[in-house]
């Protein structure tokens, strides 16, 4: 049961790599990753199978997670949140500053 959770865990993960790896490799990583948590299970029990399920997420963790950080989409969605956040941000204090508002404010006639 352990096994069979920690590689749905590590199926999951595998979801990071990139597609034609996973569509390549992805039923053997997995296959790998089942034999060697549980020979290790069995070995050196749970401590074992804990330290190669670790190593195996760890990989995940800073090979594919980094790879699929650095794909096109990703930066052009994150710059967009960070420039929008920014012009909200500038808009927000523009827009708050009384130096800058009671100006405009008069101007338009609805300053007392």
């Amino acid at each position: 049961m352990l096994i069979r959770w920690l590689a749905w865990m590590y199926s999951v993960l595998i979801l990071f790599h990139d597609r034609k790896l996973r569509e390549c490799y992805g039923e053997d990583m997995l296959a790998v990753f089942r034999e060697q948590v549980d020979e290790s299970l069995r070995a050196e029990g749970l401590v074992g199978a804990l330290r190669d399920t670790g190593r195996a997420y760890g990989e995940v963790a800073t090979v594919a997670l980094p790879a699929r950080l650095r794909s096109d989409a990703v930066v052009v969605v994150s710059l967009t949140v960070v420039l929008s956040i920014a012009t909200w941000m500038g808009l927000c204090k523009v827009l708050l500053d009384p130096d800058v508002l009671n100006p405009f404010l008069r101007k338009v006639g609805l300053q007392c």
